[in-house]
């Protein structure tokens, strides 16, 4: 993937230590650094850590964070996922609050579970509390309200 002068140029933006290697060329905090391989061609940083020093990175599969620092290039802090394991890795972590929880009351979600028990469509169930099809599956599956019996 790099030829030696640019796996130079990039090792060169982090600063490699036993812990995160951190990317340290100025950017915007909020998102994944990226790297210019050519001319309006660019890459996540993470990613082509990934790719160069442990393989090729499968059509549809995210590379995450065990670090959750997305400014960290180390490949032993990175892992492949798709993107239900991606969201359901932020969501342990408490990086992402389901939107579902500012929604639904207690009291709706326990009569939801319910409505599931008794062979109600998700579709409809969604319909009627005026969310998503996604947030009633993620509620099916115990992704979202687990305090909820």
């Amino acid at each position: 993937m790099l030829n030696i002068a640019d796996y130079l140029r990039f090792t060169d933006k982090l600063l490699i230590s036993d812990a995160c290697w951190e990317w340290q060329s100025p950017g915007d905090q909020r998102h994944y650094p990226k790297f210019k391989l050519a001319p309006g061609k660019t890459i996540d940083s993470h990613r082509l850590s990934y790719m160069t020093l442990k393989g090729a990175i499968p059509e549809g599969l995210y590379v995450c964070h065990t670090c959750d620092n997305r400014r960290c290039s180390n490949p032993s802090h990175l892992f492949l996922g798709t993107a239900k394991d991606n969201a359901i890795d932020a969501h342990q972590k408490s990086r992402m609050t389901p939107p579902s929880t500012t929604k639904l009351t207690e009291f709706q979600v326990a009569q939801i579970r319910r409505d599931l028990k008794q062979g109600k469509s998700h579709t409809a169930i969604a319909l009627q509390y005026s969310v998503s099809r996604k947030t009633i599956s993620n509620i099916a599956n115990g992704y979202t309200w687990k305090q909820v019996a």
